[in-house]
């Protein structure tokens, strides 16, 4: 369970949430969409962006698929070898190595 909670909002009452739902079509929302619309912008960001990955583009399929996989490639590469860089360069130092944000 998400630290944040699921927000599946009934049709018709959340216009976000219904573009999510049109995208998805039968399927209907996800758990993720139901914890992103807990801040409906980015939800409508990511619903637009998935959206154009998937079908308003004039890549072919193969393609955007490869597009999506190295995405999720690089997502966990900078999860696990990244971030703990980065937030070494932006904390402000704390106690000798220790390092606080």
């Amino acid at each position: 369970m998400p630290r944040v909670p699921y927000q599946f909002p009934p049709p018709g009452e959340d216009p976000v949430a219904d573009r999510v739902r049109e995208r998805r079509g039968a399927r209907g929302l996800t758990p993720l969409d139901a914890t992103l619309l807990n801040a409906p912008s980015v939800a409508d960001g990511w619903n637009k962006l998935i959206g154009t990955l998937r079908s308003q583009n004039s890549l072919p399929g193969d393609i955007r698929e490869l597009m999506v996989n190295i995405a999720s490639l690089l997502r966990h590469t900078m999860s696990s070898s990244f971030r703990p860089g980065l937030r070494i360069h932006l904390c402000a130092p704390h106690r000798s190595s220790e390092y606080q944000c």
